[in-house]
C-alpha cells in the first residue's frame, strides 16, 4: 500500500525467544463516521433502576449533543487476527515465574508481595467466564480486561522494539 512515507506491506512479527508469530496487515487511511458511543448497559442506569421498581418502557437516555463525527484515519498496522492464547503465553509466563521466585524467597502468599497487574500479568480471576475452548492455542485470549490488552502491548512493544498498542474505536471500525 502507496502512504506519502512509502509503502505499508504486510509483516510477520515473531516475538524474540519464542517460534510465536503475529501477522501485521496495514490498513489504508481514510475517513469514518464515527457514531456516538451506545448508552451504558442497563445493569448500571437508571433504566435499569426504573424496570426494578416496576416502570416499563423506559427509553434509553442519550445525550442528544451527541452527533456522528467525521474522523479522518492515518494508515497504520493491524493485527490480522484477534490475539491466541499461544501469542499471549510467553507474557502470561511471566506471572508464573514471579509466582515462584517469591515462593521461594518464602513469601506467604506466593506470588501476590512481588507481583502486581502492573509488572506482570496475574492469574485468570474466574475460570467459569471462558468459553469451552478458552486454553486452546488458537483461541482468542478469553476475559481480558483492556488494562490487561494495554500491558500486553506494552510488553510486546518492549520485547519486540516497535511500537505497538490497542486500535483506536475508530481505526478498529475503519479496519
Amino acid at each position: 500500500m502507496k502512504t506519502d512515507r512509502g509503502f505499508m506491506v504486510a509483516y510477520t512479527q515473531r516475538i524474540p525467544g519464542t517460534n510465536v508469530e503475529i501477522e501485521m496487515v496495514p490498513v489504508a487511511g481514510g475517513t469514518i463516521d464515527l457514531k456516538p458511543p451506545p448508552p451504558p448497559p442497563a445493569l448500571w442506569n437508571d433504566e435499569w433502576r426504573a424496570e426494578q421498581r416496576g416502570a416499563t418502557n423506559v427509553p434509553p437516555k442519550v445525550d442528544p449533543d451527541l452527533k456522528v463525527q467525521t474522523v479522518e484515519i492515518e494508515p497504520f498496522w493491524i493485527g490480522k487476527l484477534e490475539i491466541t492464547m499461544e501469542q499471549y503465553m510467553p507474557y502470561r509466563q511471566l506471572y508464573y515465574a514471579h509466582r515462584k521466585a517469591a515462593f521461594r524467597k518464602g513469601y506467604e502468599r506466593p506470588g501476590f508481595d512481588e507481583v502486581d497487574g502492573v509488572s506482570s500479568p496475574t492469574d485468570v480471576y474466574d475460570y467459569s467466564y471462558n468459553f469451552e475452548f478458552a486454553g486452546a492455542s488458537d483461541s482468542p485470549v478469553p476475559t481480558t480486561s483492556q488494562f490487561a490488552a494495554r500491558q500486553y502491548t506494552k510488553w510486546l512493544s518492549l520485547t519486540c522494539k516497535l511500537d505497538y498498542r490497542l486500535p483506536l474505536r475508530s481505526e478498529w471500525q475503519h479496519a
